[in-house]
């Protein structure tokens, strides 16, 4: 302290206080932040492009990805054991088949957002109370001319692209043609609120097991095609199995091409049809392939499934392993919703006139939902002849209320919400029926 500084001070009594200097540090990242999970990343991606859509449902949503599942116990009709049904039952759980039997269809005057609402919704960065500025005229005032970007940001900027699209009025909708359910069905599950896990199936007499679990929303998909006795029928990507299953536990056809390009998961399908109807590709009717699904153009098929690839949300937000949200995979999210919007052309392809093709995804995403059934219907109508419209399933699946928690606001399909008390889905599922 200076001679001036210490009799002033000393002068009018003044205390001075000394703090040690704090110098700035730069962290190291490599180790001491930790990098971002594969899961933390599927998370950021859901808060960003899923909050927009969902809105205040969006927090129950959340919580429910991230906690358990509930499942279903679909009765194996080929194990011809009496004592499943029964010992479900005494576990508590009851057939939602049979309890939408007994549920008179909901007819609902449809609560689709319009065009401007859902344009709005669909800016991930937008304040949702402010209000749309207009485009300015010269878009150059806030944009440069010319700017290089770096291969990530061309990327990032692609997958932005693809989690959005635009809505247009390309896609014609009738309404419900029948609310009928297979009779054999049967799928127990637990009361809303009981997240009790079932046994593991067993063997019984037959050598088979004696019931198949599942996510009881997957059997939506398979009701939705409306089978009838003989039907000629395509699961275009069928593994790991649990809906071409259930195909078959309808007893209404055995006329099946069940259809996975990936030979690993071919081979969980083969084991599914083994296990539970000892029927396999070599000896019965049930053909299974391994082809890409997109060969598939030949109209002789009466009902199509067409159940995509996805950003299966559930898996990605609790795996590390086989993760959609790995840095390496992006490439193959940004063509994802191309490759879906390919196959479901394929399959509508390969559905006869007068046939039905059912689309479905275990995904909230509406650019995989909502935007591939219109990426469909532009392709279809601007390259081909086909004449296909959305059969409208709301009455069908209304039955369906007292177990599933279905989101309002599809433009096109039905889409089952996750919920802690109903702990099932997300599963998307839209008909398509073709007219010539």
């Amino acid at each position: 302290m200076s001679f001036l500084v210490r009799r002033c001070c000393l002068t009018h009594n003044v205390n001075i206080f000394f703090t040690q200097r704090r110098f700035r540090y730069k962290k190291k990242w490599a180790t001491q932040l930790k990098e971002k999970s594969h899961t933390d990343r599927a998370l950021e991606y859901f808060d960003i492009y899923y909050k927009p859509f969902y809105a205040k449902l969006w927090p129950s949503i959340r919580i429910s990805l991230l906690s358990q599942q509930k499942y279903g116990a679909l009765v194996n009709n080929f194990s011809i054991d009496e004592d499943t049904v029964n010992n479900l039952s005494q576990l508590g759980a009851f057939d939602i088949i049979q309890q939408a039997r007994d549920t008179e269809p909901l007819v609902e005057k449809s609560e689709h957002p319009t065009i401007g609402e859902v344009v709005k919704e669909m800016d991930p960065f937008r304040d949702p109370e402010e209000n749309m500025e207009p485009e300015p005229d010269n878009l150059d005032m806030f944009m440069p001319v010319k700017k290089v970007y770096s291969d990530k940001q061309i990327k990032k900027q692609e997958e932005i692209k693809q989690s959005l699209y635009s809505p247009k009025d390309v896609v014609k909708t009738v309404p419900c043609l029948s609310t009928r359910l297979p009779e054999n069905l049967k799928l127990y599950v637990y009361d809303l609120g009981n997240v009790s896990d079932f046994p593991k199936p067993t063997t019984v007499k037959s050598n088979l097991l004696d019931y198949y679990l599942l996510d009881a929303a997957s059997i939506l998909p398979v009701i939705a095609l409306d089978l009838v006795p003989n039907d000629h029928v395509l699961d275009l990507c069928a593994a790991p199995g649990g809906k071409t299953l259930a195909i078959l536990q309808t007893l209404l056809t055995e006329n099946l091409v069940c259809n996975d390009k990936c030979r690993n998961r071919n081979q969980r399908l083969i084991n599914v049809l083994r296990y539970y109807t000892n029927r396999n590709k070599d000896t019965s009717s049930i053909q299974v392939t391994c082809k890409n699904g997109l060969q598939f153009t030949e109209p002789i098929f009466d009902k199509v499934l067409v159940d995509v690839p996805c950003n299966s949300d559930r898996h990605v937000a609790l795996n590390e392993d086989n993760n959609l949200f790995k840095p390496g995979r992006i490439e193959e999210r940004i063509h994802l919703p191309k490759l879906q919007s390919d196959l479901l052309v394929a399959g509508i392809k390969s559905c006869k006139p007068g046939g039905s093709v059912v689309y479905s995804t275990c995904t909230l995403s509406f650019s995989q939902n909502d935007g591939v059934i219109q990426s469909a219907f532009e392709t279809i109508w601007t390259e081909t002849n086909i004449n296909i419209v959305v059969e409208d399933m709301q009455p069908l699946f209304s039955r369906f209320r007292n177990t599933f928690n279905f989101f309002p606001k599809c433009r096109f399909g039905q889409l089952v919400l996750p919920k802690l008390s109903s702990n099932f889905g997300p599963m998307y599922v839209c008909k398509i029926n073709r007219l010539q």
